[in-house]
C-alpha cells in the first residue's frame, strides 16, 4: 500500500532517543574494527616508519570515509588486477623500493576495448629523520627517481612536516589524483 505524499511522519522523541543510542552504538563499534584493522594491518605490513604510519592512517581513513572500494586483487584475462583503492608500502619496482605504490582500479561496463582501467601512483614520505642523510643515500634517491619516471610512473613526494601538519590534506590530493574523482566531493571530516 503506497503512502500518501501529504501525510506528515512524525518520530516521538523516545524513538529519536533509541536511534541515537543505537547510531552511537553502531558508530563505536566500526571506530573500534577500524582502528584494529589499521593497527594489524601497520604491524602485518611492517610499516616502521611513523610518518609512513600516519600516511598509512590518513589514506585508509579518507579511503573509507568516501566508501571507496578495496578489494583484493582479482584476475582478469590472465593478469591480475586489484580493483578499488590499494595501499602498498615498501612496494618493490626494479631494483628499487618505493614508500608507497598507490593503486586505482576499475571495471568498465558496455565498453569493447576494454574491461577494467587503473591508475597508480609511487608516494615517498621524506623525512629527515629517516631520508637525506648522506650524500651517497641522496644519490640513490634521485637514480631511483629517474628510473621510475623512466618507467612512466608519477611521483609525489612529500615531507615528514607536510605529512605531521596535515595527513588527510595529503592523503585526499593521493586520492584524488589516483581515482580521479573530483576533490570537492572527497570528505576528510575525521578528528583527532
Amino acid at each position: 500500500m503506497a503512502k500518501s505524499p501529504e501525510k506528515k511522519i512524525e518520530i516521538p522523541p523516545n524513538v529519536m532517543k533509541v536511534l541515537d543510542g543505537c547510531s552511537a552504538q553502531i558508530g563505536k563499534k566500526q571506530e573500534d574494527s577500524f582502528s584494529q584493522d589499521v593497527f594489524s594491518e601497520i604491524m602485518d605490513l611492517g610499516i616502521e616508519s611513523p610518518i609512513e604510519q600516519l600516511l598509512y592512517i590518513a589514506l585508509c581513513t579518507v579511503r573509507d570515509l568516501n566508501n571507496i572500494d578495496h578489494d583484493d586483487p582479482e584476475k582478469i584475462d590472465g593478469e591480475y588486477v586489484s580493483l578499488g583503492l590499494g595501499i602498498f608500502p615498501q612496494h618493490e619496482i626494479g631494483k628499487y623500493y618505493v614508500d608507497f605504490m598507490i593503486h586505482f582500479g576499475r571495471k568498465l561496463y558496455n565498453r569493447k576495448d576494454k574491461k577494467f582501467e587503473s591508475k597508480s601512483l609511487i608516494v615517498e614520505c621524506d623525512s629527515q629523520e629517516f631520508h637525506d642523510r648522506t650524500e651517497k643515500e641522496r644519490r640513490y634517491e634521485k637514480e631511483r627517481d629517474r628510473y621510475l619516471a623512466s618507467k612512466g610512473w608519477k611521483l609525489f613526494h612529500y615531507t615528514g612536516k607536510q605529512i605531521l601538519e596535515d595527513p588527510l590534506k595529503i592523503a585526499k590530493e593521493i586520492v584524488v589524483e589516483v581515482t580521479g574523482l573530483d576533490a570537492e566531493w572527497v570528505s576528510t571530516d575525521a578528528k583527532y
